[in-house]
Parts: C-alpha cells; structure tokens; sequence
C-alpha cells in the first residue's frame, strides 16, 4: 500500500476553487492535460451532495499499463471510473471531496481511494490538500503498480493548482 498526500498551494480562493468541481468541462479539461478524454457516465444531486462517475478514456491503441502487467492481464485496456462525492459548497476536512478509482477488468486487484479538501488562505488564494490510498493486490507486480500510480498522483497534484488557474 502507498499513501499519497499534498498540501498545493492555488492561485485561487477557495470558493472559486471548489466552484471549479461542480464544471465538468473543467474535469475534462484536466483529463485532456493528462492525454485522455473524460465522460460522465452518473451524476447524481441529493441536496447539497452532488456524486459524479467519469469514465477516463485513453486514446485508440495507447495502454498506460506497464509491460509486464500486461502479460498478467492480456491485451485489454484498462478504463478507470472515478467516482467523487462532495458538497456543493463546504469543502473543509470535515467535508472532504471522497474519491474511488475502479477498474471494472481488474476486479478488486486495484483499490484507490482518497480525499481532497480546500483550505482557504485568503481572498485569492487557497491550499488544496489532497490524500490517496493506493493499494494493489497483484502477485510480483504489485508493488511496481503502486508506484507508478502513486507518480501519476503526485504529478497531477503539483500540476492541479496551474491547471485550475489556467482554465478559470
């Protein structure tokens, strides 16, 4: 298991900030940086909790999963479902955005999940604290899995703060 945490400092203040989660296109937006494209695939509102699943899709004939792992699984992409629960506008720890990443074909070899919460810091400005939980259960690979996975959060955190300000 790998443990994932950042505390990013942002260009925005944290309502402006946690706006930015109730805009798909800014999640798509994010997905697009990242080389894949994102669609909902469930958003649900019950009161002030809103709860979306996207499906993060890579492009025709590119498979982010490492070479030896591929030959455990066969030639099948891997499609993540990223499914967030937040409230519209408390975004304190005690609010936090909870989040899990699924891999329908890997079944539970693969469990992520987390939370991400804003800290505010002023008029414009905030810190984005973000914590993850990666855990895979996949005999002689697992370890190199966590860590590949664990890179990808920690770039994507360090890049989060840029990327909000760009697209607001």
């Amino acid at each position: 298991m790998r443990l994932v945490s950042a505390e990013t400092p942002c260009q925005l203040s944290a309502e402006e900030l946690w706006a930015l989660r109730l805009d798909f296109g800014f999640e798509d937006y994010l997905a697009t940086c990242d080389g894949k494209s994102a669609e909902v695939v469930h958003e649900e509102e019950v009161g002030d909790i809103i709860t979306r699943t996207v499906k993060l899709c890579f492009p025709a004939g590119v498979n982010p999963v490492p070479l030896p792992l591929r030959r455990v699984l066969g030639p099948d992409d891997v499609v993540p479902l990223v499914t967030c629960t937040w409230h519209k506008t408390l975004f304190d720890k005690q609010n936090a955005c909870k989040i899990r990443v699924e891999m329908p074909s890997l079944g539970e070899r693969i469990s992520i999940i987390g939370s991400q919460w804003v800290e505010p810091g002023g008029s414009d400005r905030c810190t984005v604290v973000s914590h993850v939980e990666v855990t895979v259960s996949m005999f002689g690979v697992g370890g190199m899995v966590e860590k590949q996975i664990e890179s990808e959060y920690t770039q994507n955190y360090e890049q989060f703060p840029q990327r909000a300000a760009e697209y607001w």
